[in-house]
Formats: C-alpha cells, structure tokens, sequence
C-alpha cells in the first residue's frame, strides 16, 4: 500500500491514529472500574464529595469520578506528537494522590492489554492445534516393513 501523505513517511503508517485510539481506550469504562477497583482501600479524595454546610464526605461512583476529571482537565491523557508514548497527569494538592491514581490507571490499561495479547495467543494457539489434529488425520500413517 503507498500512501502520498506527510503523515505516512513514519515507519508505520497511521501509527497515529493507533497511538490515538490506545489513548481512547485508557479512559475506557472497563480501565477505569479496574482503578477504581485498585484504589478501593485508599483514601482517595477524587473519590470523595463534601457536602454543603457540613464537614462529612460523601463516597460518590470513582468511575463517573474519573469520567468527570478527564472532562474537567484534573486528569490529562494525551498522545504525543510524533511520539510513540501516552502522557498521563493528573492535577492534585497531593502529588501521592495523583501519584496513586496515575499509576493505577497505567497499571490497569497494561493489564487489559496484556490479558487480550494472552487471549490472542491462546486462540491462535489453539487454532495450530485444531489444524494439527485435522492435517494428522489426513496423513497415512506408513508402516515400516518388519525384519523378521
């Protein structure tokens, strides 16, 4: 395939548009209940809603939280330009917070995308072995002549 674009005189055409959709995938609704997941047990204020006229703290939903922070710029995902890697921040008075969250939302995209190339390789895997089975048995077996 040629392509006759400045976009395409990378190595890999449209490597963009796939750096892109990783980027789309990480604000997934499936990495995102994995962060929340993985920060259940951690104090975390993102997580948290103050009520008005009282100093009580309310538990709200962490994936809508983690929703609302992209929407509202705390929490940045952002392909590089001509750039191979996904720039995740996150704005917070705790740099440990943002820290913790940062981390959590790489380590459950990592993990999703580990587990589908596990997946792929299991199914090609087993594919192999199901045209094994099928090319054994169309292969007449020879017999050696005996010496006896």
């Amino acid at each position: 395939i040629l392509f006759n674009d400045r976009d395409s005189e990378g190595v890999i055409p449209m490597y963009q548009n796939f750096v892109h959709t990783q980027a789309d995938l990480i604000v997934s609704d499936q990495v995102f209940q994995r962060v929340a997941d993985d920060l259940a047990d951690k104090k975390i204020t993102l997580f948290e809603k103050k009520e008005l006229f009282s100093k009580q703290k309310k538990q709200i939903d962490p994936v809508g939280a983690l929703k609302q922070a992209v929407l509202k710029g705390v929490i940045t995902i952002s392909p590089g330009r001509k750039s191979e890697l996904i720039k995740i921040s996150m704005e917070s008075l705790s740099a440990k917070e943002a820290t913790l969250v940062v981390d959590a939302i790489i380590r459950a995209y990592m993990t999703m995308e580990g587990s589908k190339s596990a997946r792929g390789g299991s199914r090609k895997l087993e594919l192999l072995r199901s045209e094994e089975r099928l090319n054994s048995s169309h292969i007449p077996l020879s017999r050696m002549p005996s010496s006896a």
